[in-house]
């Protein structure tokens, strides 16, 4: 999986990348993720300032979540949380569409030609 950080207003570590890392392994065990686009931002001119968002790509349309709160860390847990509720919805739902109603048939005599 390759993960692209935008990471703003806040100092970058590598604790942080490697949380961040270690996090959205394990919603890849769930789904395959191709991809993830994490953007952590601080901005103190808001309320709540810590903002969190990720866009994942893998099979099947892309997830994506976003939060605010006033710690990056509970931003971050709300944003998985709610990725994960996307990911146990994706695969709860029927497969396809036809799925859901399945046709009826009469008995098979009634379909044979004499």
């Amino acid at each position: 999986m390759i993960i692209h950080f935008h990471i703003r207003g806040m100092r970058e570590d590598d604790e942080l990348r490697r949380r961040v890392e270690t996090d959205l392994d394990g919603l890849n065990s769930s789904m395959t993720i191709t991809s993830a686009h994490v953007v952590l931002q601080f901005q103190p001119e808001v309320t709540p300032p810590c903002q969190a968002v990720a866009m994942l790509a893998g099979n099947g349309p892309g997830l994506h979540a976003a939060s605010r709160d006033h710690t990056w860390a509970i931003a971050w847990q709300k944003v998985l949380t709610r990725l994960q509720e996307q990911i146990e919805e994706r695969q709860t739902r029927p497969k396809a569409r036809g799925d859901t109603h399945p046709k009826i048939r009469g008995p098979l005599d009634s379909r044979r030609k004499h």
